[in-house]
């Protein structure tokens, strides 16, 4: 998108860095979920 390109690189590289941490952090709640699903299912 436009708005990229006249983003500085600096924005743009945190912007990136946090959706890499949110993405990573989904990941790890998505495995703790089926865990307690797991979990739950065995009870």
């Amino acid at each position: 998108p436009a708005f990229l390109e006249k983003a500085p690189a600096e924005v743009v590289a945190q912007d990136q860095a946090r959706r890499e941490a949110t993405v990573k952090e989904r990941d790890t709640l998505q495995r703790s979920l089926a865990r307690v699903v797991a979990i739950g299912e065995e009870v």
